[in-house]
């Protein structure tokens, strides 16, 4: 949705669980996004390398 992923490294230790699905950058709701069009982590055009990092930096292990 061409949010940054930067906030993700504020949240600390409240980061426990990560799920990610990448998915190809479409103009549809975030529903029927997540629902008919999601892909394996690198299947598709989020800055999949950019999340993890963030998650990463906030402590995720």
């Amino acid at each position: 949705m061409g949010d940054s992923p930067e906030g993700i490294a504020e949240v600390g230790a409240k980061l426990f669980f990560v799920q990610m699905a990448d998915a190809p950058l479409m103009g549809l709701n975030v529903i029927d996004w997540a629902w008919h069009h999601h892909n394996f982590p690198g299947q598709g055009q989020f800055d999949v390398v950019g999340f993890f990092e963030q998650c990463m930096r906030a402590g995720y292990r």
